[in-house]
């Protein structure tokens, strides 16, 4: 029914590339790109105020993923077979 898993692919990969928006989120709240507000109640809601378009939209998450994908691809080369063949 499954095919069998890859076990050549680095799972660390996949761990950074899940916690690359969040670097970018950070770097735009930084700058001043995007903000999160705290309102005036938050001690009876717990609920913070995102605007975060830039980098957690949806059209924005697929632009950063595939623009690293492009610097990847571009950075490494060629890929050979088994990566091209886990990455499918």
């Amino acid at each position: 029914m499954f095919g069998r898993a890859e076990r050549r692919v680095n799972v660390g990969v996949f761990v950074t590339a899940a916690l690359l928006l969040d670097l970018v989120l950070r770097s735009f709240i930084l700058l001043g790109g995007e903000s999160v507000t705290i309102p005036a109640d938050f001690g009876v809601t717990h609920q913070a105020k995102f605007d975060i378009p830039w980098s957690h939209g949806l059209l924005a998450s697929l632009g950063w993923s595939a623009t690293v994908a492009a610097a990847s691809f571009l950075a490494l080369g060629r890929l050979q077979q088994a990566r091209a063949t886990a990455s499918a």
